[in-house]
């Protein structure tokens, strides 16, 4: 549940965060680059994995580290706080079992 709820608020933040950079980088005209577009497909598509976190942790947990690695590539500096989320979101995935055991 933790990681899912990460992972959504990683790809909604990504998703702002680059679109309130295009907007100030370009003197508030709305035109962007192939690295705005990546980064918010990248954004879109961490929000979608997350949602399959409960059921297969540790894949999704793997294409979260790589949501955050293509994340910086595709935006750089400004994907900093969305990834780090996407990082943690990852490792919990990974490496705690938060799935309920039947009592």
């Amino acid at each position: 549940m933790i990681t899912m709820l990460l992972g959504i608020v990683a790809g909604m933040i990504g998703v702002l965060e680059t679109l309130l950079d295009v907007v100030s980088q370009q003197g508030y005209t709305p035109t962007a680059d192939w690295h705005a577009y990546g980064a918010i497909a990248v954004s879109a598509l961490g929000i979608v994995i997350s949602l399959f976190a409960r059921r297969h942790p540790k894949t999704s947990g793997v294409l979260l580290y790589a949501c955050g690695i293509l994340g910086f590539i595709f935006a750089k500096w400004s994907y900093i706080p969305p990834g780090i989320v996407f990082f943690i979101a990852a490792t919990i995935a990974l490496f705690f079992d938060m799935r309920e055991q039947p009592s």
